[in-house]
């Protein structure tokens, strides 16, 4: 009876330690948790002997079957959570070990939902720029696929020297086009009258581009409502508000016919026909004739020959500036060409002016000199124009006298006379020689000329005028 007291006071104590503190009981006493209640489930304790080693009674350990009741109440208690895991068996049990499966969950669908939310972002950036890249693709087949056009061209059938319009069709052609339909109208035609009203045309030939005219822009080409036009040709074309073909130019060379060595303006014609211009008619009349007298009137001309161009010269438009420079539109829209070159008629005077005379002043003795005809070619292509040249040896009475009359130190060398018309060559000549009190143009200046020997009529002597020497002064 007494055993079963005792033994029954221990299992109330310990049930009390285990509410409070972890089940771990330290002394003589120390027992496994007998049975209890049917709520609270058994608790087995092992009994020491009747006469216990005091050592091994300290050693004694609660080793306690746990109910699920005891596991919460310990939950609820702030220092189970921190004791050290070591110190604390429940954490064992497979209530933990069931929610830290369940966390350890929760973080791999996470991990699993942000994976599959960078793939998706990865898939929708490949979808986008592979999108990208088919309308690029797209887009360049559409570029390079000729653009489908109509061409209409507009002529004047009749005008057989108006503006060639075949060059301008030619460049459509070697465009990136697929020119479905063409067609050449007159300009008198009903259709082409439509589209003449239509684009408002003011001149034909004319060339009209319809259809698919954003893809394919034409160099000279302008938009006009739907369509690309060319309707701006060069002269001779047809003006549709004057209802004539414009740009057909006459000429009128007014010549004077007692001087054969005046300003020939056949190259100057030569060379407007090449430049474009179409010169339709052609005609000569001589100043002194009751028509040319009449022009030379009618537009004050004081030098002849000259040219006259009639009114449609101003359609050409490049040539204008050099027209105003050199000449005057008049009011009746006549071109008068002003400034002419030497030589030409002074119909004030009725003189020739730009005819010089030319002396060549040569030693035939001397072998190392040059040759004195060198200064034709320099003469020529100076502009000065020619009356008369002849060559004078120094050992002639003519050719003494001229070394006498104007100090010649050098031999060979030129004497120009009748020169007070070349304004111009004035100042050039200066770098090479002298002007005389008569108006004399005398070569001097043999260092400008190295190269050329040349000898001293006085004293006989000869200097060769070499490079070198040239340098050395």
């Amino acid at each position: 009876m007494d055993d079963y007291e005792d033994k029954k006071i221990r299992d109330i104590s310990i049930e009390e330690d285990a509410s409070a503190s972890p089940p771990v009981n330290k002394g003589d006493d120390s027992a496994k948790e007998g049975a209890g209640s049917d709520e609270l489930g058994t608790m087995d304790f092992e009994v020491p002997s009747e006469q216990p080693n005091p050592a091994l009674k300290e050693q004694a350990v609660v080793k306690p079957r746990v109910h699920p009741y005891q596991h919460h109440e310990a939950h609820r208690k702030v220092s189970h959570h921190t004791t050290a895991e070591a110190s604390h068996p429940l954490h064992r049990q497979p209530i933990h070990e069931a929610r830290r499966k369940k966390s350890s969950s929760w973080l791999t669908i996470a991990a699993m939902i942000i994976l599959l939310a960078i793939l998706a972002y990865n898939q929708f950036q490949i979808f986008s720029l592979s999108s990208e890249i088919s309308q690029k693709i797209a887009d360049a087949k559409e570029a390079a696929r000729p653009a489908a056009i109509q061409l209409a061209v507009i002529k004047d059938n009749a005008c057989t020297d108006c503006f060639q319009i075949d060059a301008v069709v030619a460049g459509v052609n070697n465009s990136n086009a697929n020119i479905t339909e063409f067609k050449t109208l007159n300009y008198n035609s009903d259709e082409a009258k439509a589209l003449i009203q239509k684009y408002q045309l003011n001149a034909v030939p004319a060339v009209v581009i319809t259809g698919e005219v954003n893809k394919t822009p034409q160099q000279g080409f302008s938009g006009k409502m739907d369509a690309l036009v060319f309707s701006q040709p060069s002269p001779p074309y047809r003006d549709l508000k004057q209802g004539r073909v414009v740009g057909r130019v006459s000429i009128t060379l007014l010549n004077a016919t007692n001087c054969s060595k005046c300003t020939d303006f056949g190259p100057m014609i030569l060379q407007m026909k090449m430049s474009g211009i179409s010169i339709t008619d052609e005609k000569t009349v001589d100043a002194s004739s009751a028509e040319g007298r009449d022009l030379t009137g009618k537009y004050q001309i004081t030098k002849v020959p000259t040219i006259l161009l009639s009114e449609d010269i101003s359609y050409y438009t490049s040539i204008q500036q050099s027209l105003g420079q050199l000449g005057s539109l008049e009011t009746d829209g006549t071109y008068v060409l002003r400034q002419v070159n030497l030589p030409y008629v002074d119909m004030e005077s009725g003189r020739v002016k730009g005819l010089a005379r030319l002396v060549m002043l040569n030693d035939s003795s001397c072998r190392e000199c040059y040759i004195v005809t060198d200064h034709l070619l320099a003469l020529k292509g100076s502009g000065v124009m020619l009356e008369s040249y002849r060559a004078v040896d120094v050992s002639d009475a003519e050719g003494r006298e001229l070394v006498k009359k104007y100090n010649i130190t050098a031999v060979p060398t030129i004497l120009l006379s009748n020169m007070q018309d070349y304004e111009s060559f004035k100042n050039l000549w200066k770098t090479f020689g002298s002007i005389e009190g008569d108006g004399t143009y005398i070569f001097r200046y043999f260092n400008e000329w190295p190269g050329h020997a040349y000898k001293n009529p006085v004293n006989g002597t000869v200097d060769l005028n070499t490079p070198s020497q040239q340098a050395q002064v």
